[in-house]
């Protein structure tokens, strides 16, 4: 991946961002299904442009409020990183430089390699169970519980 020829300046700077507007946590959708994610949120476009084209997934407008000339607020961009095996490769990557986000990004890092040592395509009554412990250790983490 692209992110293994970084300077350890441009390590340090992803790993820091990623500590103070981003976040690493594993969401329930209502059918039950469970995903991982990192994403990093900021309202300045070319800060996010060139993480973007650092990390090599694209940069979206998360929230444009309707009545954000009214409230004065800015347009807020977000990049996600969601696939599988990209996201699992990016966090082994970045865990070394993270100092505030290192137990969500072991907790993720567990939570991926057993949904991609799955032999099942389903999710089994165990692996539910599983899924949903990762799912409220990390809820509790990112809530500082």
């Amino acid at each position: 991946m692209a992110w293994e020829e970084w300077s350890e300046y441009e390590r340090g700077y992803v790993a820091a961002f990623i500590d103070g507007e981003g976040s690493i946590c594993i969401t329930k959708s209502a059918d039950g299904y469970y995903r991982a994610v990192c994403a990093l949120y900021n309202t300045h476009l070319p800060t996010m442009n060139f993480l973007s084209d650092l990390i090599g997934e694209e940069c979206l407008t998360r929230s444009v409020d309707k009545r954000r000339r009214v409230l004065q607020t800015k347009d807020n961009y977000a990049i996600y990183i969601r696939r599988k095996l990209k996201l699992l490769d990016f966090l082994n990557f970045i865990l070394p430089y993270l100092v505030t986000k290192v137990e969500q990004c072991k907790l993720t890092i567990k939570f991926l390699e057993t949904v991609l040592n799955r032999e099942e395509s389903k999710y089994s009554e165990e692996d539910k169970i599983k899924m949903e412990q990762f799912y409220i250790q990390n809820s509790k983490l990112n809530k500082g519980d």
